[in-house]
C-alpha cells in the first residue's frame, strides 16, 4: 500500500511537472513573439526616417562642386584662335564685350549656356526637394553688365551656397529647400 501510494504520489508529481512544463514554454513563446515584433516596429520607425532623409537636401560642398564643374563647361563660342571657350573665359570675354568667332555675342552665349545647364540640373516641381535657387556673376566685384541673375523658384528661408573665386571673378550659387 505504501508502496501503491509512492507511485501515486510519483505520477502526480510527474503529471504537475508535465502540466506546468507547457504553461512556461507558452508563455516564453509568447514573451518571443512580443519582442519580435517590437523590434519589427522599432526597425520600420528607423527605416522610415532613413527613406524620408535620403532625398531631403543637398549640402554645400554638392553645389561647390556643380558650380566649379559649371566653370570648366565648354561653350559653344570659339575664340579667335578656333578654340571653343569654357565658362570661366566666357565670362572674361563677356566683361571685354567681345563676340564669338561666329560673330554671336560672348554674354548671350553665356546666357543661354548657363541658363540650359541651370534649368536641366536643378529641376523645380512641387514634389522636388529644391524650391528655387539664385546664380550670379561678380568681375571685379562688380555685376557683369550683360549678364542677367539667373533666379527661379521660390526663396525660402533654408538655403545652401557656394561661392568659388576665380582671378577677378566670383561664381556663386544659392539654392532653396
Amino acid at each position: 500500500m505504501i508502496r501503491k501510494n509512492k507511485q501515486k504520489l510519483d505520477q502526480e508529481q510527474k503529471s504537475e511537472i508535465l502540466v506546468s512544463k507547457p504553461k512556461k514554454a507558452q508563455e516564453e513563446m509568447l514573451g518571443f513573439a512580443l519582442i519580435v515584433v517590437i523590434l519589427a516596429v522599432i526597425m520600420l520607425i528607423f527605416l522610415g526616417f532613413s527613406l524620408n532623409k535620403e532625398n531631403k537636401e543637398i549640402d554645400s560642398y554638392e553645389i561647390e562642386s556643380f558650380v566649379t564643374v559649371l566653370s570648366h563647361y565648354t561653350s559653344t563660342c570659339q575664340d579667335n584662335r578656333g578654340n571653343f571657350l569654357e565658362i570661366k573665359d566666357l565670362i572674361a570675354n563677356c566683361d571685354k564685350e567681345e563676340s564669338c568667332l561666329s560673330g554671336e555675342k560672348s554674354c548671350k552665349v553665356l546666357n543661354s549656356t548657363i541658363t540650359g545647364i541651370l534649368d536641366t540640373s536643378w529641376k523645380i516641381t512641387e514634389n522636388s526637394p529644391v524650391k528655387g535657387y539664385y546664380f550670379g556673376i561678380l568681375v571685379n566685384n562688380r555685376s557683369l553688365d550683360s549678364f542677367d541673375k539667373i533666379e527661379r523658384g521660390n526663396q525660402t528661408s533654408d538655403s545652401r551656397g557656394a561661392q568659388i573665386s576665380l582671378p577677378r571673378t566670383k561664381i556663386f550659387m544659392t539654392v532653396y529647400y
